[in-house]
């Protein structure tokens, strides 16, 4: 898996997303509220991982949000349909 990109966009309470990533490079734009990791090609010894802080406005209760996790790849000299992802993991610490 090639050109891997995720795209999360976050609630408007969020002052600043601080992650550090173990493949590939990740940015936050604070205008937009969206955080963007690009991870390039995968390395099926190394999974990607990423975490982080994020910083909310202050007095603003913590948004009851699920985010749409966007992602986006290519498999050269594949062609698939009815793909289905088998785990996430996500967590809330």
């Amino acid at each position: 898996i090639e050109n891997v990109v995720l795209e999360v966009p976050f609630p408007k309470s969020v002052l600043n997303v601080t992650l550090t990533c173990n493949q590939g490079k990740n940015s936050f734009d604070p205008v937009s509220k969206l955080m963007t990791w690009d991870v390039g090609k995968i390395d099926p010894n190394k999974l990607p991982n990423i975490k982080g802080t994020i910083t909310l406005q202050t007095g603003v209760p913590v948004p009851e949000s699920n985010p749409t996790i966007s992602v986006m790849f290519t498999i050269n000299t594949l062609a698939i349909s009815g793909l289905k992802v088998n785990r996430l993991d996500m967590y809330g610490e």
